[in-house]
């Protein structure tokens, strides 16, 4: 599960600093201190201790409304951010060349959506162990994305495009 939860920060959260950093030159102290929150969060989730420490700093500096942030609390930010995400860019990346050959035999796809679609439908969280085995399959890259984060409906949604894309019973 952390290797998950690590591998959707290293895809989704690359311009969270960015964010921060714009909202501040806007002078949008709320966004930029629910920006700082969500990254410490995060930051806590998937293990990363000196992430977590320089968000919380930023975060802090931004209570009340106020920007008390300092550019050398940015500076730490911004490299503790670009160290995390050069890790688990370069993990992802290693993970990505070892997996298998990509699956496109039919049968295949079909036994995949038939053992995932009933778990979808029962909210049944057993569907996320099956996220390799979906990235291994050219075109189920936004169903694993929803798996991943738990988003079931839409999920249920894009397998019924998969199902019409590759002609199988809808």
């Amino acid at each position: 599960m952390l290797e998950q939860l690590q591998s959707y920060f290293a895809r989704n959260s690359k311009t969270m600093v960015k964010q921060i950093n714009d909202a501040l030159e806007a002078d949008n102290i709320i966004l930029a201190h629910r920006l700082a929150h969500t990254l410490k969060g995060n930051a806590e989730m998937i293990r990363e201790k000196h992430l977590y420490n320089a968000a919380a700093a930023v975060e802090g500096a931004l209570k009340n409304e106020k920007n008390r942030v300092s550019n050398e609390q940015l500076y730490v930010l911004e490299t503790e951010f670009n160290i995390v995400l050069d890790k688990l860019s370069k993990r992802t990346n290693n993970v990505e060349k070892s997996s298998s050959e990509l699956i496109v035999d039919k049968a295949v796809i079909r036994a995949l959506i038939n053992k995932l679609e009933p778990l979808l439908m029962n909210f049944d969280t057993d569907c996320y162990d099956m996220v390799d085995e979906m990235r291994q399959i050219p075109g189920m890259e936004a169903l694993s994305r929803y798996v991943e984060v738990f988003n079931y409906k839409d999920a249920l949604l894009e397998i019924s495009k998969l199902k019409e894309k590759v002609g199988l019973e809808a």
